[in-house]
């Protein structure tokens, strides 16, 4: 809410909140650029490296705890 009384005072003012959006949005950003080798490759290594009849559960709790 604007106390002045131009509404370019306004602007100048209360200009700090798209410095924290776009914070936030390159944090997103990175998090997803960082998690998402953990869904193709990580999958890929279970079932390399794991018995074939256990591979499935692993890869189930897996993807699950990811969410």
């Amino acid at each position: 809410m604007c106390r002045y009384a131009e509404p370019s005072d306004c602007l100048s003012r209360e200009s700090g909140q798209p410095n924290y959006v776009l914070t936030l949005v390159i944090a997103q950003l990175l998090i997803g650029i960082g998690g998402s080798p953990l869904y193709t490759l990580g999958t890929a290594y279970i079932d390399n490296h794991v018995d074939k009849r256990r591979a499935p559960s692993y890869i189930g709790t897996t993807l699950y705890l990811l969410l």
